[in-house]
């Protein structure tokens, strides 16, 4: 109603990867729903597809890296697929649609900007600090408890059932949509920022109140 009211002729939706035939989550079946509607309400709909993004994994894990050097995850084995995208690129995205001087013919865009595997963030992440960073996999209610009281119980839910799919669905890297997009370079002229130039950029958030060498 907003952007009729408004005439819009545009509406970016900023909504989660839909590129597997399950949803990954209930929250994500939402966000599948909502996508929909927007179509139907015929308000020139453009949707993202994204899936965490890296600033998810540095809130998840800055204080256990600072403190202890180890990240404390469910998220199986070190193969394990956790696809990723730096928020800037999305915004990036965003920006470069609405500006366009013609309204694109495609309608949804997957915003995949890096498809490392659980041992391959550990080792970014160690290179970048140059120190071991060590991963622990922990039970899905351990670290339900270690997060509830700072982590709403609707993103607890979602976040509970997507690290359960990344561990269990069986999907290597450049499988079934597991593979970096090249819309984000096309539509803003950049490739998308990578994991280890994320962590660079937030050393600060790793640090925290560990004694200076």
């Amino acid at each position: 109603m907003a952007a009729r009211e408004s005439s819009a002729e545009m509406v970016v939706n900023m909504s989660q990867l839909q590129n597997t035939s399950v949803a990954p989550s209930f929250r994500n079946l939402q966000h599948r729903l909502a996508n929909q509607i927007f179509d139907w309400a015929h308000v020139g709909a453009l949707h993202l597809n994204a899936p965490p993004f890296f600033e998810n994994v540095r809130a998840l894990i800055a204080k256990t890296v600072s403190d202890q050097n180890t990240i404390f995850l469910p998220w199986g084995d070190g193969d394990a697929v956790i696809p990723l995208v730096a928020a800037e690129d999305c915004a990036r995205v965003a920006a470069a649609l609405l500006t366009a001087p013609d309204a694109p013919d495609q309608k949804r865009y997957e915003l995949v900007g890096e498809t490392p595997t659980v041992n391959e963030i550990v080792g970014i992440l160690s290179a970048v600090l140059n120190r071991p960073i060590r991963y622990v996999n922990i039970p899905d209610e351990r670290w339900i408890q270690a997060v509830q009281d700072r982590v709403n119980r609707h993103a607890l839910e979602h976040l509970s059932s997507l690290w359960r799919f990344f561990r269990t669905s069986g999907i290597r890297k450049g499988e079934s949509g597991f593979r970096t997009s090249e819309a984000i370079e096309r539509l803003t002229g950049a490739a998308p920022q990578t994991l280890e130039q994320f962590f660079r950029l937030n050393l600060e958030s790793f640090v925290g109140s560990r004694p200076s060498a």
